[in-house]
């Protein structure tokens, strides 16, 4: 009766190391990690003169002079007067 355990727990072991290691073989291998990208450069950021918000430079609308506008509305209705709006 001894025998016929120690065959079976050595049957078990066998069997525990053959299909540790085949599942060990089919895992997909990670794809490679590639570094993140570089964040853009910082952009400058201008006030529009009519309301007062801050927006980057790229996405403001300028005037002939040179002025800052949030929207082509703003740019129409040109710089605010001496009142707050």
């Amino acid at each position: 009766m001894l025998k016929l355990l120690l065959v079976l727990a050595v049957l078990v072991f066998g069997l525990m190391l053959w299909f540790g290691k085949g599942r060990q073989r089919s895992k997909p291998t990670p794809p490679p990690r590639h570094p993140p990208p570089t964040p853009a450069a910082p952009q400058a950021m201008l006030s529009c003169v009519r309301c007062g918000v801050h927006l980057p430079q790229s996405e403001a609308f300028l005037d002939d002079s040179g002025r800052a506008f949030c929207g082509a509305e703003h740019r129409r209705l040109g710089p605010r007067s001496g009142s707050a709006p």
